[in-house]
């Protein structure tokens, strides 16, 4: 199944408590978790020029702290739930949420602009800065701190994910994956409450995802907020996500945990097995 199949039995791994102390630790783990999660209840309709209705938006569902995989065909409404969330896009009705604070309520009259919602997005398109060194490109949206607290803020997720080095370095002097990791730690350094990924790793090759996810794993490990990450990868999905939500349509037709996914991609395996066998006994 490939290195990120490997990082994924990997992270399922734990360490076994006892009962009263698992329960008790579960219960508090359970409030922290709930006040750190994502809701949406997004609704939203786009107009042809004539008028009538060319694609609907309606979603529900809370994401909690760790990855919650988007999934489904080109033109699904991914990408446009992701600009929802971060205020990019505009919503009819619904609410969303972080915890107790909302960021957009249609009834309350709520809709904080983008740049208040303390919500990081990154593009399959990174952006970054081409003039900037990879240091500042890291440290750009911290600009109103003082110069030792960014510093100290910058070098912390630059080393989190292996990029001190790279510091004085232009974005035409590094390779893709060191890209990437310049755009997460850019993405995080801002400590965001919710994290936005619309499929930044589709350029890379297998081992460089691989690497890239076990520091975004590790990093989410230590501060646990929510990640929503659209992908089509069917190993980045095994890799990453506890939760895979499919979309069509504009709505949730699946929410599945990482089993039913693994379980799903297993049989698309065998399909695939049996297939082949079919078509080459026929050559025959």
């Amino acid at each position: 199944m490939g290195q990120l199949s490997v990082f994924a039995d990997w992270f399922r791994l734990g360490w076994a408590l006892p009962a009263s102390r698992s329960h008790a630790r579960a219960a508090n783990a359970s409030s922290q978790e709930l006040a750190r999660s994502l809701e949406i209840r997004c609704a939203h309709r786009y107009l042809a020029p004539d008028g009538q209705t060319s694609f609907s938006l309606e979603t529900n569902f809370i994401a909690q702290p760790g990855v919650t995989i988007l999934r489904g065909h080109s033109g699904a409404g991914k990408t446009t739930l992701l600009r929802c969330i971060a205020g990019l896009a505009a919503m009819e009705s619904g609410t969303i949420a972080v915890g107790d604070r909302l960021l957009f309520d249609s009834v309350r009259k709520i809709n904080l602009e983008p740049r208040h919602r303390k919500i990081a997005f990154v593009f399959q398109h990174l952006a970054l800065f081409p003039h900037l060194s990879v240091r500042e490109n890291v440290g750009y949206g911290l600009r109103k701190l003082s110069e030792t607290d960014r510093n100290a803020r910058v070098e912390a997720v630059m080393a989190s994910f292996r990029i001190g080095r790279l510091g004085d370095r232009l974005p035409s002097e590094i390779s893709g994956g060191e890209k990437q990791r310049v755009a997460l730690a850019r993405a995080l350094v801002t400590e965001p409450a919710v994290l936005l990924l619309d499929e930044p790793m589709s350029s890379l090759d297998t081992r460089t995802k691989a690497l890239i996810i076990d520091d975004l794993r590790a990093w989410n490990a230590a501060h646990r907020i929510p990640i929503v990450y659209v992908t089509h990868d069917a190993d980045e999905v095994r890799a990453l996500g506890e939760r895979a939500i499919t979309l069509e349509h504009g709505r949730i037709v699946s929410d599945d945990s990482l089993l039913d996914v693994d379980c799903e991609a297993t049989a698309a395996d065998t399909r695939r097995i049996e297939n082949s066998c079919s078509c080459s006994c026929h050559s025959l």
